[in-house]
């Protein structure tokens, strides 16, 4: 029984793989640092499964963030051009354009626009694909399903290494 229990405890943290910023290999504990009191962090939620959308918006309107909603990449392409934007999820696997296209458009956008942080957000965790996401322009990996602690981490981690989040 107990060989069961380690081998599912190993496989729950091989599904729930954590953020790994491109230039690190280790996962930073959560809370990381506080994020500045009385900012509003504007985050866009480019997902086109509704009940994945719902989910990951509720987590993070419950801490705080306001978020916006894009349902392809096309959609995420046009909010982040406007501005007004301090993070990404981006699905990786959307239809007409995908994630990884999507986030090659945003990276041609000018700064500060272009600089956005971007997570990516996908079903796909092997090695390789975390490598695509990062070398397409990705800041971050959280793989799904989304668990809520490594998703606000993630947010965190990101907004802080961007310095939109830098405690002052």
């Amino acid at each position: 029984m107990q060989r069961l229990l380690v081998s599912l405890q190993s496989l729950a943290e091989k599904l729930y793989q954590p953020v790994l910023p491109a230039d690190q290999s280790i996962v930073r504990p959560f809370p990381m640092r506080p994020l500045p009191p009385g900012r509003v962090f504007r985050i866009l939620v480019a997902e086109d499964a509704p009940a994945q959308s719902r989910l990951v918006s509720a987590y993070l309107r419950q801490a705080g963030y306001k978020v916006s909603l894009a349902e392809t990449g096309s959609d995420a392409v046009a909010r982040v051009s406007r501005g007004g934007i301090d993070l990404v999820l981006m699905d990786v696997q959307m239809p007409a354009l995908d994630g990884l296209a999507a986030t090659r458009l945003i990276r041609r956008l000018p700064p500060p626009v272009g600089l956005v942080p971007i997570i990516a957000v996908t079903s796909e965790t092997a090695t390789a694909d975390r490598k695509r996401c990062l070398s397409t322009g990705m800041t971050g990996f959280l793989a799904k399903p989304v668990n809520h602690r490594q998703l606000l981490g993630a947010v965190e981690a990101a907004l802080v290494d961007a310095g939109r989040g830098a405690a002052a």
